[in-house]
């Protein structure tokens, strides 16, 4: 039996490095990994927003085609603003 601070382990414990402390500092060290893996998630929909704005501004400015969901986007705004315009 060894002690340390009040704390009592025995000779397997202590072999593995003490009773306890390398475990907190494995959790301490878990929790500052996941708050940074947030923050990153953060940063990626930031990207993902911009990245939308981009597009729509595309776009406007490309010439008239594309894809089916391009076409029923304008659709859309076509409906829209005939709407607007009616009101």
């Amino acid at each position: 039996m060894y002690g340390h601070q009040g704390e009592v382990w025995t000779a397997e414990q202590e072999e593995e490095g003490g009773g306890g402390r390398r475990r907190r500092k494995k959790k301490e060290e878990k929790k500052k990994k996941k708050k940074k893996k947030k923050k990153k998630k953060k940063k990626k929909k930031k990207k993902k927003k911009k990245k939308k704005k981009k597009k729509k501004e595309e776009e406007e400015e490309e010439e008239k085609g594309g894809g089916r969901r391009r076409r029923r986007r304008r659709k859309r705004r076509r409906r829209s603003k005939k709407k607007k315009k009616e009101e």
